[in-house]
């Protein structure tokens, strides 16, 4: 037997330094149904890194997890390029499809990653961003990139997005 908190939207685990063994372990428990309705998850200053957030993506991807998520923050984490592939392979794939808050500012992302964001915003994948905003900024990006982030996401109706920022 599980546990499952069926009613549960909101999941809050900011500032808890979970790591990516704590990441691991929530999207197996997500991947068991724990929590099948959560709509905000709160994961910033948790030193997650690229193992976390692709541990999560899959679960997303794969097994259709946190199919209401709303809102996701990463920021003040450690995530770099692989990770930020990761979560956008997932919602290429269609998942996420609710998703209008995405906040990765201050993480580890680099041109490789900060790239991968560009084309997924440029093929139409994060139009469901729109509603709530984008904040990538205070990454290891370079600034013309972060610049070229800013101008498709406004060009693609990203309403709020922060990209310009660098570390």
């Amino acid at each position: 037997m599980h546990a499952s908190l069926p009613k549960l939207t909101t999941l809050e685990l900011d500032a808890n330094d979970i790591g990516d063994e704590g990441t691991e372990a929530l999207a197996a428990a997500l991947v068991r149904g724990a929590a099948p309705a959560v709509t905000v998850l709160g994961l910033s200053q948790n030193s997650i890194g690229d193992r976390g957030l692709s541990s999560l993506s899959d679960a997303i991807r794969d097994h259709h997890v946190l199919k209401s998520l709303q809102v996701l923050r990463l920021t003040y984490n450690a995530v770099g390029d692989d990770g930020i592939i990761a979560l956008l392979s997932a919602m290429a794939a269609g998942s996420l499809a609710n998703l209008s808050f995405l906040r990765l500012t201050h993480n580890d992302i680099g041109d490789d990653g900060m790239n991968a964001l560009l084309a997924s915003i440029s093929r139409g994948n994060m139009s469901h961003i729109c509603k709530g905003g984008l904040y990538v900024s205070g990454n290891r990006a370079s600034i013309h990139l972060m610049h070229m982030v800013l101008k498709e996401a406004t060009r693609q109706g990203i309403v709020h997005c922060q990209a310009l920022e660098p570390r």
